[in-house]
């Protein structure tokens, strides 16, 4: 499963999440769960990060950040993948 992660840093919480993505680099949990890309918006406190793989193992990453940073996690699928669906519709 394909997830993508809208993040945005809570009031007050940007330089130490700062600190902390500096000094970790912000590694995956262990377990069933890759780092596809992450993306920051510059001049901005939000990104995005597509991570595929186990949705446990996803949420442990959403937890370990949720002190520094509101997430929405979306499913999401290519379009090949889409269009596997789309044909069994249309």
């Amino acid at each position: 499963m394909k997830l993508m992660y809208c993040w945005k840093f809570l009031p007050g919480c940007y330089q130490e999440g700062m600190k902390v993505f500096l000094e970790t680099g912000a590694p995956d949990p262990e377990g069933d769960l890759k780092t596809i890309g992450r993306w920051h918006a510059p001049g901005s406190q939000y990104g995005f990060h597509l991570v595929e793989g186990d949705p446990v193992v996803a949420a442990e990453l959403s937890a370990q950040w949720s002190h520094l940073v509101e997430i929405e996690a979306t499913p999401v699928i290519d379009d090949e993948e889409a269009k596997t669906a789309l044909r069994k519709v249309f």
